[in-house]
């Protein structure tokens, strides 16, 4: 069972979601918490039993199994908020503080149909007002991130950053490039597709030559110290007139702040089994991966909240991810809904998501023809 601090070190700071798959994971203590949200104060307690009390799957139980497991996660996080790390828990306020720990980790997840948010079903909470208000702008949006593909296999997600370039992560140009001397040259049978369906249609192929990227040398599992991003030109021809549009980029640095309403858009992919547990995954992805999906959630930690993060350019967010979504554009929600704030490009499972801010990036790209606002 976990201890007390566990519980309010998970539910005081909202907790994670089903994480990407770097090599290995990004140890705990390379998060600091803030300060303000270390202790589980009344208001939060309150909030997280009303989320209890409103979770679809809690209807299923009898009356007195439901008032049961509500009474008892009441006492529990009554006790973390009074008595803190020295909290001790009786094993049914254990299992209650779990049925909390489970739906906190829990964001939305919406698919694509015929490019169109299919949210009219979708249970979306806290972000139901902004997906609805802004949903032509986040479908304008999904048009211009595709899945990449080498042979035939999906490898991560990309998004268009000038009339015939994409970015995506350096990791996933790892996989479809080959470097000699500082020079990637892209193999052949790289492909992206912009459809729901991320395959089928017109797939354009990547250019052979001129992608830029960070000088960081391949390692095994995911490092802070280098900058995980790469820019790939397509090889279009006459799609040119078809390529959607350029997203345009965030260029403040101050507005990457803890709490900040966003989203992600990409393509997440077949977990390795094990992994997580089967029945929150066919909940959220309905057992079907690769597909274009919108996934809300908000910025988990800014740049002073990450210890590992000597350059100060990763921020953390709790949208829903999975292997596959590497490259994937972490989008403003609620001021237009268009603006990219970062590119996800690691996870850690119940933890953190992690990307790269945008702002924080803009001289190390060296690329005029990006567009900042």
């Amino acid at each position: 069972m976990r201890s007390a601090i566990e519980y309010i070190d998970l539910l005081g700071n909202r907790g994670a979601e089903t994480g990407d798959q770097p090599q290995k994971y990004i140890p705990r203590a390379s998060i600091i918490v803030p300060p303000e949200h270390r202790k589980l104060d009344e208001d939060r307690a309150q909030s997280l039993i009303s989320m209890l009390s409103e979770i679809p799957n809690i209807e299923l139980l009898a009356a007195e199994q439901k008032a049961a497991l509500i009474e008892s996660a009441t006492l529990a996080v009554s006790k973390l908020s009074k008595d803190a790390a020295r909290a001790e828990l009786a094993p049914n306020e254990n299992i209650a503080l779990e049925a909390i720990v489970i739906a906190e980790g829990i964001r939305p997840v919406i698919d694509f149909k015929d490019g169109r948010l299919d949210y009219t079903t979708a249970a979306l909470g806290p972000w139901q007002g902004e997906t609805v208000a802004d949903a032509s702008q986040i479908e304008t949006t999904a048009r211009s991130v595709g899945r990449i593909n080498f042979q035939g296999q999906q490898i991560g997600t990309g998004f268009v950053v000038t009339g015939d370039q994409i970015m995506t992560n350096r990791h996933v140009l790892t996989v479809i490039g080959q470097e000699t001397n500082d020079v990637w040259t892209i193999r052949d049978g790289a492909t992206i597709s912009f459809a729901d369906a991320g395959e089928g249609g017109r797939e354009i192929k990547l250019k052979p030559n001129g992608t830029s990227t960070s000088n960081a040398k391949s390692e095994t599992g995911t490092s802070f110290d280098h900058f995980d991003y790469a820019i790939i030109p397509l090889k279009i021809g006459w799609f040119r007139r078809k390529l959607p549009a350029a997203l345009s980029l965030e260029e403040t640095r101050s507005n990457v702040i803890f709490d900040r309403t966003v989203y992600v858009l990409g393509y997440p992919g077949r977990p390795q089994a094990g992994t997580e547990r089967f029945t929150l995954l066919k909940d959220l992805f309905q057992s079907e991966y690769g597909i274009k999906r919108y996934c809300p959630g908000t910025i988990s930690a800014s740049f002073a909240d990450i210890e590992a993060d000597h350059k100060d350019t990763v921020f953390g967010h709790d949208c829903t991810t999975l292997g596959g979504n590497s490259g994937s554009p972490v989008i403003d929600l609620g001021s237009g809904s268009t603006n990219v704030i970062g590119i996800h490009f690691a996870g850690a499972k119940r933890i953190s998501n992690y990307a790269h801010s945008m702002a924080a990036l803009q001289n190390e790209f060296d690329n005029d023809r990006l567009t900042y606002i």
